[in-house]
């Protein structure tokens, strides 16, 4: 289901318990930007642009998952700082 608007804008969906488990183990709970533990399920090509296949899913960090909103213009006013911006690979 989709996330409430805010403001006039959808600020993202949320993945079922049983997509963000699975997500999770694939990604062996590892944040796919930084390789910190992973906290959030995110989709790779924002919602509602992508869909929400495994595929279009990662497991991210809450600051590289922040990193990625703002990328896409999702972040939210208010929103802190990223607590570091570091990529592998």
């Amino acid at each position: 289901m989709p996330t409430p608007k805010v403001d006039g804008h959808w600020y993202g969906y949320r993945p079922s318990e049983r997509t963000r488990q699975r997500i999770r183990e694939r990604d062996q709970g590892i944040c796919q930007g930084c390789g910190a533990p992973g906290t959030d399920v995110a989709h790779i090509i924002p919602w509602p642009e992508g869909n929400h296949a495994d595929a279009n899913l990662r497991l991210l960090c809450a600051s590289c998952n922040l990193r990625e909103r703002r990328r896409w213009g999702k972040g939210r006013e208010g929103d802190p700082p990223p607590s570091h911006v570091q990529s592998i690979g």
